[in-house]
């Protein structure tokens, strides 16, 4: 009874005790998809007259009504990771903040993952695209 006590009162004192660390194995396998986090935290400094201007020099496709003032915005992101897309809420002002985390599943070791920035303009059911990034996702091994 003693020894039992003993071991009990080790174990519940010391729970380490009786772990044993196992040495690392390379077990020469590679990862074939999985699932990533992708938080879409906020935007600084968004200008309608920045947006306008690169649609006037033809490199966005946006289009921005005139009567629009920066702090009359009104932005979401959308997430696109191969065939998965995700939205925001839509977010006002020239410093929209969305705090939004997606989980998507990528089926390859590799893939792209595309932000892209829309604008829904009042009393329309249109969005207009404003800008895009894209990221390669790499696995280690790929």
């Amino acid at each position: 009874v003693k020894l039992f006590t003993d071991t009990l009162v080790k174990t519940l004192v010391e729970p380490r005790r009786r772990c044993f660390s196992l040495p690392a194995v390379d077990l020469r396998k590679y990862a074939v998809g999985g699932t990533i986090y992708v938080s879409v935290i906020s935007a600084n400094k968004l200008s309608s007259s920045c947006f306008k201007r690169r649609q006037q020099n033809g490199t966005g496709n946006g289009c921005l009504e005139d009567n629009l003032s920066d702090k009359d915005l009104q932005t979401f992101v959308e997430v696109e990771a191969e065939e998965l897309t995700r939205r925001t809420t839509v977010s006002l002002g020239s410093a929209p903040r969305w705090d939004t985390t997606f989980n998507m599943v990528l089926h390859d070791n590799t893939g792209i993952v595309r932000f892209n920035l829309y604008e829904c303009p009042p009393d329309s059911v249109k969005y207009d695209y404003l800008a895009c990034c894209e990221i390669k996702v790499l696995s280690p091994h790929g």
